[in-house]
């Protein structure tokens, strides 16, 4: 079974929106969030030739935890920065809290 979700890309030098499919179950360490916000800036105007995923700071809400997971709880809203990949820090958007975790999915 799959989530499903959508990512936009650049394509052809143009903007869309792409279906994305997510696993169902997450492994122990991973949270799910359901992104609500996230921003675009000049930096997205030069992936736009190259098929990347576009926006980056995205902010939303714990769908699911993995059964390890123990910073987090469904509900939190949490956000993560531009520069990250499977180990991911994640930032919630308290102010004084930092939590990590190490994979992101987002919706």
């Amino acid at each position: 079974m799959t989530i499903q979700s959508n990512v936009f890309r650049g394509i052809e030098g143009v903007v869309k929106k792409v279906p994305l499919e997510l696993p169902s179950e997450l492994g122990p360490k991973q949270v799910l969030i359901k992104i609500t916000h996230a921003s675009l800036c000049g930096t997205d105007v030069h992936y736009i030739p190259h098929s990347a995923a576009l926006g980056h700071e995205g902010i939303g809400i714990v769908e699911k935890i993995g059964s390890e997971v123990t910073q987090f709880k469904v509900g939190d809203r949490a956000g993560a920065g531009y520069l990250r990949n499977v180990s991911s820090t994640l930032q919630t958007v308290l102010p004084n809290t930092d939590k990590v975790i190490t994979e992101l999915w987002t919706l």
